[in-house]
């Protein structure tokens, strides 16, 4: 194969036309018309483009057959065929679909990001909550001992005072 490239136009043909005919038959159909060609067209060397370009279609058929799907690679010459419900090519519903899913995941983020800047103003007013709650808490101690230092004046002079009087 060394003097030959490795496609040719005929090659292409000769593949369209056999996966053509191939994908009206069904998978035994196929199966045999494969094992057919192969024990009748093999001729030993590895330099029979022919019989590769043939066997390839085949190959493809079957995998069409097995899964529905076109083989992957194909190249469509023309128009690609529209979709008879939207009048949309393949590629254009595809394209449709992307862009709706991009404008799905842009108004998420931006969802998003109104939820975290909400999130942060909460946060922040949570905090200035935290700190009054704190001075609050500050304030009161000092008058829990404020208070418990005139307790202790007040039962002191009461202790003072009833002394004097027993003793006087």
């Amino acid at each position: 194969m060394a003097h030959r490239p490795s496609f040719f136009a005929d090659d292409a043909f000769a593949y369209v036309e056999t996966f053509k005919d191939l994908k009206s038959k069904n998978l035994e159909q196929i199966t045999s018309a494969k094992e057919e060609f192969g024990s009748s067209f093999w001729d030993g060397t590895q330099d029979d483009h022919f019989y590769y370009v043939k066997l390839r279609a085949f190959e493809h058929a079957l995998g069409y057959k097995e899964t529905g799907k076109m083989p992957e690679g194909m190249v469509i010459i023309g128009d690609a065929p529209k979709n008879e419900d939207t009048g949309l090519s393949a590629d254009e519903e595809k394209m449709q679909k992307l862009e709706s899913d991009a404008k799905q995941f842009s108004d998420a983020v931006k969802h998003m990001q109104s939820e975290i800047k909400k999130s942060q103003a909460r946060e922040v007013s949570l905090k200035g909550e935290v700190i009054q709650r704190e001075q609050m808490i500050k304030r009161l101690q000092r008058q829990i001992v404020n208070t418990q230092g005139s307790y202790a004046v007040l039962i002191t002079a009461i202790i003072v005072g009833v002394s004097l009087a027993f003793w006087l």
